[in-house]
């Protein structure tokens, strides 16, 4: 069995995740100009139920979602635009609190089980190559990867097949040639893992792992 890696190259997010082999879906405006968060049938789409609804008075701040992963506890963690993470009952949908706020637009989100902890990427002004590690429990940071300049600007964070964690950059510091890095799990050191040497990978945002039969 190979495993392989897709890579979307786009401007802006698409935010989904899994729940309990369910679609969870962040939309950034409803019929009445309301984000929201729902939750859906995975082989037909069909709308199950509304997660996080509201306004954002009502439920925390819910404003421009993008990222989402389900932590501990299944609580649902979702990255704003306004450069904050909030947490919501998964089932409930009831406000849990803000997990962090101040951030330069972040954009990936990923829990990692064996560390319990939240990894953030963010993408700032297409110039951000900080990835954040917290406590997933108390929110406490833990780590600071990057340094926070340059052309780059950090997109999807995720787990591969061999436990490392993998990570899309808009750029890679010159003339906004995409590509994307490996995130040592054990050392937390990031290598450059794909791009393309003459014409980059312009724009490199989503990535997930296709398992395939050889």
């Amino acid at each position: 069995m190979h495993t392989r890696i897709l890579l979307s190259a786009a401007f802006f997010f698409l935010a989904l995740g899994h729940a309990n082999g369910q679609l969870l879906i962040s939309n950034r405006s409803d019929e009445n100009g309301l984000a929201q968060i729902s939750l859906h049938d995975p082989a037909t789409g069909e709308l199950q139920r509304v997660v996080v609804g509201g306004t954002p008075d009502s439920n925390g701040g819910l404003i421009f979602p993008s990222a989402m992963t389900i932590g501990p506890n299944d609580e649902l963690f979702v990255s704003t635009q306004l450069g904050t993470i909030l947490r919501y009952d998964l089932e409930s949908g009831d406000f849990l609190g803000q997990f962090a706020a101040d951030l330069p637009l972040p954009s990936g989100l990923l829990f990692d089980e064996d560390t319990n902890s939240l990894f953030v990427t963010t993408l700032g002004n297409f110039n951000s190559e900080i990835t954040l590690q917290y406590d997933a429990t108390s929110g406490e940071l833990i780590s600071q990867l990057g340094e926070g300049s340059g052309a780059t600007g950090r997109g999807s964070i995720v787990e591969g097949p061999d436990g490392n964690m993998y990570i899309s950059s808009f750029a890679n510091g010159e003339f906004f040639l995409g590509e994307v890095l490996q995130l040592n799990a054990e050392s937390l050191e990031t290598t450059p893992f794909a791009s393309n040497p003459l014409l980059g990978l312009a724009g490199a945002s989503g990535l997930t792992f296709h398992q395939a039969d050889e």
